[in-house]
């Protein structure tokens, strides 16, 4: 692989990893409005929901990460 391919790479990787701490974000304050839920809410659906968007956006800054490691490995592989 070429430095302009390594570049453009790294470029990705920089953007991904923005586009994960933003994910993690409003899973972390979707996970924040959830534990501070009034215990008359605790078994409603909206939070039941809300457990489940943080569990998913969880889930998703996971895939992002190894999405970013796979990057790594293809740059370093040539």
């Amino acid at each position: 692989m070429n430095n302009p391919r390594r570049k453009t790479i790294d470029k990705i990787i920089a953007s991904l990893d923005d586009i994960k701490s933003e994910v993690t974000g409003v899973g972390e304050e979707e996970q924040e409005y959830r534990d501070n839920a009034p215990e008359n809410m605790m078994y409603s659906e909206k939070y039941e929901r809300a457990e489940e968007v943080a569990q998913i956006l969880e889930e998703i800054s996971d895939e992002i990460y190894e999405i970013v490691i796979r990057l790594e490995e293809v740059k370093e592989a040539t």
